[in-house]
């Protein structure tokens, strides 16, 4: 079980050195293709080199509306939105957000979604090679008891009696089945190069949601502190959005969205838009189309949206691109 994370994260997969970089590009340039309109990042070199993704990105060069969310300063929000209540949310939701890494693709990835190209449907036998990183954010957390069902402690004649569990709520299209949700890890606490991480294995995924491309993986750690602090976070964040919420569910021109996400596979920024499209849905769930910057490694990544008058609490998942914006998965009001 790895319950903290002290070298550079990495990606799973074989040594880049058994791949030529020609084989590496060749690749790449597959994953592209097959990513279609979704942004998870694609990796086939295990040595960490996110910064080479990041350095070559060609949808936001140089990354300009990238905020290190250690810098993140409520001068960073629009005028109109410096509000202390706002600025403070934000920064309890970044306590939320992990980085996912999935190691392994499933046979049963459908060839499309709503219409649209489902990511990664021919690479299955590519997998070994391959590491998908992503964002989601902790969604609920339980403290446990009795033996612990990760794959180490099955293994071992002395499982560990006191665990818990944390689920993470996501992007389907990153995180598909149950066969991707363990080998599935998402680590907390990647905030910069020398935070002290925490990683949750991935033991399945359930209320996955092809339609609202929504997953919740279930992950378990020994870090039983952990799980009680982020218990208070999460009643923290909660009541933050309370606050939040009675201040301006009744402002129309309320527009502000914001995204906390892992941006190639990197440390973890914040990126600040507006929306200019809301797509409702027949029973009422909506979707949302922004201007607020993402990149590769933003799929599943919050989006939290100012202003909503129901679903106040919830935040929407990043999906991916629509020219000429951005837009999340379909989520409730």
């Amino acid at each position: 079980m790895a319950e903290a994370v002290d070298e550079e994260c990495e990606d799973q997969g074989l040594e880049s050195a058994k791949l030529s970089q020609q084989e590496v590009e060749r690749l790449r340039q597959f994953a592209s293709i097959e990513q279609g309109p979704f942004e998870q990042e694609i990796s086939y070199e295990s040595d960490g080199k996110m910064n080479q993704q990041w350095e070559i990105c060609q949808k936001n060069p140089g990354h300009p509306g990238f905020i290190p969310i250690n810098s993140f300063k409520i001068d960073h929000l629009p005028e109109g939105y410096r509000d202390q209540t706002i600025y403070k949310l934000l920064k309890a939701l970044g306590e939320l957000t992990v980085k996912i890494q999935v190691a392994h693709i499933s046979p049963d990835r459908p060839e499309s979604m709503n219409g649209t190209k489902f990511p990664c449907f021919k690479t299955c036998e590519r997998s070994a090679w391959m590491t998908r990183c992503g964002t989601g954010r902790v969604w609920g957390v339980e403290e446990m008891s009795g033996a612990c069902p990760c794959f180490p402690c099955q293994r071992s004649p002395s499982p560990r009696e006191e665990w818990g569990k944390v689920n993470v709520l996501t992007a389907m299209h990153l995180v598909y089945d149950k066969s991707e949700g363990v080998r599935t890890v998402c680590i907390w606490g990647y905030d910069n190069a020398d935070s002290k991480k925490e990683m949750f294995d991935g033991v399945g995924c359930y209320k996955t949601s092809f339609d609202q491309d929504m997953c919740y993986v279930e992950c378990i750690t020994h870090n039983v502190k952990l799980v009680r602090k982020l218990r208070l976070l999460l009643e923290d964040y909660q009541a933050k959005c309370q606050v939040v919420r009675d201040k301006y569910a009744n402002d129309a021109s309320a527009k502000l969205t914001v995204i906390v996400s892992h941006p190639h596979g990197r440390e973890k920024y914040i990126t600040v838009g507006n929306w200019v499209e809301k797509e409702v849905k027949m029973n009422g769930d909506t979707k949302y189309f922004y201007t607020t910057d993402t990149c590769q490694g933003c799929s599943g990544a919050p989006v939290y949206v100012l202003g909503k008058k129901e679903g106040w609490w919830l935040t929407h998942r990043h999906s991916g691109v629509e020219p000429p914006y951005n837009v999340s998965g379909i989520g409730w009001l």
